[in-house]
């Protein structure tokens, strides 16, 4: 066992946030049992930060708010927890996030999302306004512990010093002036494992592109063809850039194709006949770290029809709620685009190793840059050419490059 200081404690959650959430400046709190570790960020590096020995276990002991709280208690409280945040004026950034690490940031999301009827149970990188806090506190400040017990996503084994916890958050806003609050469900034991990681394997401690390092880690794991895979990402992306007048999209949904490519076949390690539909569970469920809940549902969507359209895969209400008419004609964009490219390496063999994509009036081209003759994969391709036109509205003319132009 090592013991560490409160500064170290600060900087080890520091790197648990931020390796896995994608925010560039913010103020971080880990709000533990006797102590809270504060963090000032900016640019992705570190400022300031402080430990200071209030926590929801000794605060509640020292103000005795087990059961309820009364006004001139939690008036007490405050002045208490301010007095204390008033030492660090770098505190005061107004419009930073607040991210929040540790049980009580994560209990105040899991009650958010269940009175919401949020349909994920995913706490890591979930994010509501400081309004929807206040409304919470409000309402939870004026509770008993026999009313607290029977609250949902409230366990009965915190919700004797939650009283505490949510009112040090409080603080916290007030302090910051944060509009937002985001939880992370990634801290310490993140922390630690970067730092080891790091010093292991010589790599940089904090990671440049944190959606890039979390994917590459997923397809590690369940991708057994990566260059099959890095092959249609290749070949996709320069669908996406060559025909950007076409589909008319912003270029934010490059970085979710091109992680549905990347991953698009990682179903085959459960089922090979239906691996889109299990390609699409794992994204959802995997650790991507730098997209939002609903990015991800719709990199998951983007893998799960690159075989083709069926809507029966996401029936399920976590799909329905989070994505809109115009998303699932974002998603019927890019999975066209995707199954194209698979087409175009039917047989795995990279035979097709070029692509240009063009516009020609009002006909989309394709011309394709091979080694010998692909005849299967032209054949392939010939089977989406309707989709494309019920899609895009126009006739997809795809076109093999003569040996002169080679």
């Amino acid at each position: 066992l090592h013991i560490i200081s409160g500064n170290t404690e600060a900087y080890i959650s520091y790197l648990g946030v931020i390796n896995t959430i994608n925010v560039k400046d913010g103020i971080i709190f880990d709000l533990g049992g006797g102590s809270t570790e504060l963090i000032l960020f900016k640019n992705r590096k570190i400022l300031e930060s402080v430990s200071l020995p209030i926590g929801a276990v000794n605060t509640t002991s020292m103000f005795n708010t087990r059961n309820v709280m009364p006004a001139n208690v939690f008036s007490d409280v405050s002045f208490f927890i301010i007095s204390r945040l008033e030492k660090y004026p770098w505190l005061k950034q107004n419009g930073l996030p607040l991210i929040g690490v540790g049980g009580t940031a994560r209990t105040v999301a899991k009650i958010i999302q269940r009175e919401k009827k949020y349909p994920a149970t995913k706490i890591h990188n979930y994010s509501y306004t400081a309004q929807t806090y206040c409304s919470f506190f409000n309402r939870l400040r004026n509770t008993n512990l026999e009313q607290r017990k029977k609250i949902s996503g409230l366990s009965s084994e915190r919700s004797d010093i939650i009283l505490a916890g949510i009112s040090i958050i409080s603080c916290l806003l007030e302090a910051t002036g944060a509009k937002k609050l985001i939880t992370s469900g990634c801290g310490l034991r993140e922390g630690l494992f970067f730092d080891y990681y790091s010093k292991e394997n010589h790599v940089p401690i904090i990671a440049n592109d944190i959606l890039k390092m979390s994917r590459e880690n997923v397809l590690n794991l369940y991708e057994p063809d990566q260059q099959h895979s890095r092959h249609i990402t290749h070949l996709v992306l320069s669908m996406f850039d060559g025909w950007s007048e076409l589909h008319g999209l912003r270029k934010n949904y490059r970085r979710l194709l091109e992680t549905a490519a990347l991953l698009h076949d990682i179903g085959i390690t459960i089922n090979f006949y239906s691996h889109a539909r299990h390609s699409a569970y794992m994204i959802l469920n995997a650790k991507l770290f730098g997209l939002t809940h609903k990015e991800q549902v719709i990199t998951a969507a983007i893998a799960g029809w690159h075989n083709g359209v069926s809507k029966n895969y996401f029936k399920d209400r976590f799909y329905k709620e989070l994505l809109s008419d115009a998303n699932w004609k974002t998603i019927n964009k890019l999975a066209l685009l995707l199954a194209l490219a698979e087409s175009l390496d039917y047989t795995e063999t990279s035979q097709i190793h070029v692509i240009e994509p063009g516009i020609n009036k009002k006909t989309a081209t394709l011309k394709l840059y091979a080694q010998g003759i692909p005849s299967i994969e032209m054949h392939q391709i010939q089977e989406h050419l309707s989709w494309f036109k019920k899609t895009f509205g126009v006739e997809l003319k795809v076109q093999l490059a003569t040996a002169a132009e080679e």
